[in-house]
């Protein structure tokens, strides 16, 4: 049995709730954050992927 703990903070002032989507992909252990907002003078994105480590279930 394995014992993991991932822990991550990310401010993200410029992105509503709404336009944060938190992904996992059991297919490839994966673990996606993307943000994207739009104004009528600004874009801001945000993304990050990370492969879970052998033994994490991704669900």
């Amino acid at each position: 049995m394995c014992a993991y703990n991932l822990a991550s903070s990310y401010h993200l002032i410029f992105f509503s709730p709404s336009e944060v989507s938190v992904k996992t992909n059991t297919k490839d252990n994966s673990l996606t954050i993307d943000a994207e907002h739009k104004s009528d003078d600004a874009k801001y994105e945000f993304h990050r992927y990370y492969v879970l480590p052998q033994g994490v279930k991704a669900d």
